[in-house]
């Protein structure tokens, strides 16, 4: 496990919320109202995490911002695994009437070489991915001008404007 998610006593599973044992009681699934908790989660592991939104995001339909919150979360995790713990991080979240928008900054891990292999296979990218695909939306990552690495998010609250060209009809025997 990284150092600095040791510090945190957090695992892959703690940042999924997959701890709950079976003595634990359920509990909802995150809101965007929860992000706070979650910045604050990753500060005590180092970084500096700002949080920027606008527009209203309380208004947002619930797996909506199950979606937001998660992209998040995967983000923040890979900044976590891969940037140095004195990376800062941005967050940006803003809703208008018809889309949301993620962003996640950071300023990267210093300019030394790699000290361990990489050991995942991208599934949160992949999993980022699918899961703005349920929007309409589009997922876009990659290095930025901080020499850190930035997630990008697009999701649509409309559902999509052209209906199927073709009606699917059964036919019953006469």
């Amino acid at each position: 496990m990284v150092p600095h998610l040791r510090t945190l006593g957090l695992d892959k599973q703690l940042l999924n919320n997959a701890t709950a044992s079976c003595d634990s009681p359920l509990a909802p699934q995150p809101a965007l109202t929860d992000l706070d908790a979650l910045l604050e989660r990753v500060r005590a592991a180092g970084p500096t995490v700002t949080l920027t939104t606008e527009g209203d995001l309380a208004g947002l339909p619930a797996g909506l911002q199950l979606t937001v919150y998660r992209i998040v979360q995967e983000a923040l995790t890979n900044t976590l695994k891969h940037a140095a713990p004195t990376t800062t991080i941005d967050v940006a979240v803003v809703a208008t009437c018809a889309t949301v928008r993620v962003a996640v900054e950071d300023s990267g891990p210093p300019h030394t070489p790699r000290k361990r292999p990489r050991d995942d296979r991208g599934q949160g990218l992949l999993g980022m991915r699918e899961r703005a695909s349920l929007y309409q939306g589009t997922v876009s990552t990659g290095p930025n001008a901080r020499s850190g690495w930035s997630v990008r998010a697009q999701l649509h609250l409309l559902p999509p404007t052209n209906p199927p060209t073709s009606t699917p009809t059964e036919k019953h025997p006469a």
